[in-house]
């Protein structure tokens, strides 16, 4: 059964290269429509159809190439079209203006994700497949958050380099005609990694439904599963990428929704659909983060390199996304499970050393105080980076640190929900942009601890290895004899 995991992974890239190539087709689309057509919405739904049916069409075939189920992928691609095109003529229907309940119903059931995903698991496995893909179909209400976070990438604290070089113009389309303005081409990344992530996704449901096991096993390391080259760095760049995308989104959506000032984008949805859409984007990173920690565990076991240093560096922002693929490169996997599971139990895990990557995290973290814009604030931020730097060692020496960072983040996140939407009500048009919660100072400090989060949550085998869950037992793996 590992063989269906290994198959989807091997065809990921191509996959990958159908996201850039629908990024593209969008991209150009958007810049006709804003250039000539702004404000025509017939137009603009015809001129949208090649990119949707391009990225929809290569997503369902690319499903039922891997799995062999061409006629299941069929049908489940067929309702993809019908449901654009009832959504074209609800669009235009006076009641849908007069009812939220109906537009909240269709935003939720008709789109190219939800019923396609349940029908192609029904298909597959019975009554059996509706159970295992939910969760491709609950994915649904996350994607408008990878939007979100395309489009508001410059929030994040990661982008400072990307300010700093001045590179808008070179990533940027200026736009003419009635309503002139710029295309940014990084908004568009969102739609490599939804392309991909359905597809990643669907194929665990698969894998999921086809075994007849639990979820949670699917975030337990298995020594069986073989990645490709240009799999797993597909994999580790989409996993990476969407990471990002939704960390940026749970805190900007909440604060463009609340914000009194630009009620009519979310005009179609309710407080349920706010709750559901939050809730499904935290199960999701939740997801997305533990599924990317265990797919760097199980490529760095496979290609006999230890959680420890080299794995540290893989996940520092931006350092990493260039040293990933050079490991990838320069590395060989070994194909035998058996020996994957002796280097796991008898190498990685009694041989690792966070005591000394801890040291270069202090030194780093100190570091950091010196260049801060902030150290010479006020004696708060002191008080903060003190806890910080205190949280960190305790993380390092005790398991018990990082189940406190988790429940200060959620603590945390539930004050900027709460904080938002007092200062989103609070904020006007007529006030000036730098006391808006928006501001991007503001924003990027909840930020940092939010990454901040993730990255201790996918760094924990290189500090608490024996706290990660394994497929295979300790003494189920055969021992080799040596000659005395």
């Amino acid at each position: 059964m590992n063989d269906i995991r290994s198959s989807y992974i091997k065809v990921l890239p191509l996959i990958f290269l159908a996201g850039v190539v629908t990024a593209a087709l969008q991209l150009y689309h958007d810049y006709r429509l804003f250039s000539f057509y702004p404000n025509d919405y017939n137009k603009a739904f015809i001129m949208e159809m090649p990119a949707f049916i391009v990225r929809n069409g290569l997503l369902w075939a690319g499903i039922g190439w891997v799995f062999k189920k061409w006629k299941q992928a069929a049908i489940a691609f067929s309702i993809v079209l019908l449901t654009i095109v009832v959504v074209y003529f609800l669009n235009k229907a006076a009641f849908m203006r007069e009812y939220l309940f109906l537009r909240v119903l269709k935003s939720a059931l008709l789109n190219p994700t939800f019923l396609p995903s349940l029908v192609f698991g029904f298909l597959c496995f019975g009554k059996r497949g509706l159970l295992y893909f939910l969760p491709l179909a609950l994915f649904t209400f996350a994607l408008p958050l990878l939007f979100q976070g395309s489009a508001f990438h410059n929030y994040s604290p990661y982008n400072t380099w990307y300010r700093s070089l001045k590179l808008d113009d070179l990533f940027s389309i200026q736009i003419s005609g009635d309503r002139p303005g710029s295309l940014t081409i990084l908004t568009y990344l969102y739609l490599i990694a939804s392309v991909c992530m359905v597809f990643i996704i669907a194929g665990e449901c698969f894998y999921a439904a086809a075994q007849n096991k639990s979820f949670k096993k699917i975030f337990r390391i298995d020594f069986a599963h073989n990645y490709t080259g240009p799999g797993a760095i597909c994999l580790f760049y989409v996993l990476r990428l969407s990471i990002n995308l939704l960390v940026i989104a749970l805190y900007v959506y909440p604060l463009t929704y609340f914000h009194t000032a630009i009620p009519l984008i979310y005009s179609d949805q309710s407080v349920f659909m706010l709750i559901i859409t939050i809730a499904s984007g935290l199960l999701c990173l939740i997801a997305v983060v533990l599924y990317y920690r265990k797919f760097l565990v199980e490529y760095f076991i496979s290609v006999r390199q230890k959680t420890s240093w080299l794995y540290w560096i893989v996940n520092i922002p931006l350092v990493g996304l260039l040293i990933f693929p050079v490991i990838v490169l320069i590395s060989s996997s070994t194909n035998s499970e058996e020996d994957r599971g002796r280097f796991y139990f008898n190498d990685n895990l009694y041989y690792q050393k966070p005591y000394q990557i801890l040291a270069v995290m202090i030194v780093l973290h100190l570091v950091g105080l010196l260049f801060s814009p902030a150290q010479n604030g006020s004696s708060l931020y002191w008080v903060f980076w003190s806890l910080e730097l205190c949280l960190l060692i305790w993380y390092a020496t005790a398991v018990t640190g990082y189940y406190l960072i988790l429940a200060i983040g959620a603590a945390g996140f539930i004050v900027f929900l709460v904080l938002a939407y007092i200062a989103m009500h609070a904020y006007t048009r007529e006030q000036p942009w730098s006391r808006s919660p928006l501001n991007e100072f503001n924003i990027s400090l909840w930020l940092v601890g939010a990454f901040n989060l993730v990255n201790y949550t996918v760094l924990l085998p290189a500090f608490h290895l024996y706290k990660m869950k394994t497929i295979q037992k300790q003494d189920a793996i055969p021992v080799i004899e040596t000659e005395q």
